[in-house]
């Protein structure tokens, strides 16, 4: 094979590797986003060119553009496959902490597949995870949470707040959004903290950037109807000024039977 032959080989094959990647293309997350663990994102993708499209996966990867690749949602209706249409999935990020994670779309057709991913890396941020997600309505048991924050928040006080109604739209306070829903729990996380069920939920950072609640359900303390029930926690973190400088990811706790 002469130089000038190889050279236009490899044109070919990037020319081509182009226009598989141009057909459907991924409008967001993009790359550069910030998310907290279990935050709402939603993944817009638009056609870009006409396919007999039977219809979309998304999936996400944890290693950049390298994958491995986990599915987000497979076989998504085809809806309008005209050049231009705009579709649109609301996904809940990871609960875990990444900077490399990036989004993939693949359009599904009678023929060729067509994909386009993400061009940079998306920042998931989970300050609060939990060591188990339910508890039993009839055994109890107790969840454990833990708050992780960089050291620099040390001293700060932090409070860690509950909603029974959801996540979104959530509570804007001082520019920010608490993610948990205003309801009677919330306001009791709020006037009567470290009191039953939560330990531990108001108090100051530890020079690590921690600190542990715990969230306690006796046996048969509610009543069967709430099975199913889904409670969520996050924290927040006052500095000295009593301004917000940290608001975590929502973690869920279910009641089961």
């Amino acid at each position: 094979m002469t130089k000038r032959t190889f050279l236009v080989l490899l044109a070919a094959v990037v020319l081509s590797s182009a226009s598989a990647q141009a057909h459907v293309h991924l409008i967001g997350p993009n790359g550069g986003e910030v998310y907290a663990g279990g935050a709402p994102v939603n993944i817009q993708w638009q056609v870009v060119i006409q396919h007999s499209t039977v219809g979309w996966d998304l999936e996400y990867s944890l290693n950049g553009a390298a994958g491995p690749w986990m599915p987000i949602a497979l076989g998504l209706a085809p809806g309008n496959v005209q050049a231009g249409a705009v579709h649109s999935y609301l996904w809940n990020a990871p609960l875990l902490t990444t900077n490399s994670l990036r989004i993939r779309v693949r359009m599904v057709n009678n023929g060729t597949n067509y994909l386009d991913i993400s061009d940079g890396n998306i920042t998931v941020e989970t300050s609060l995870q939990a060591d188990v997600n339910s508890v039993s309505v009839a055994a109890g048991g107790v969840q454990t949470l833990t708050l992780s924050v960089d050291a620099s928040h040390f001293g700060e006080l932090y409070a860690v707040l509950g909603s029974v109604t959801g996540t979104s739209p959530g509570v804007a306070f001082q520019g920010q959004i608490i993610p948990l829903n205003p309801d009677f729990y919330f306001n009791q996380t709020i006037n009567f903290p470290n009191q039953h069920p939560l330990a531990g939920s108001l108090g100051n950072v530890d020079a690590s950037g921690g600190a542990v609640t715990t969230v306690t359900v006796l046996p048969g303390e509610l009543p069967p109807v709430v099975v199913g029930l889904v409670i969520h926690h996050a924290a927040v973190v006052l500095d000295g000024s009593f301004q917000l400088s940290h608001v975590s990811n929502a973690v869920p706790l279910t009641l089961v039977p």
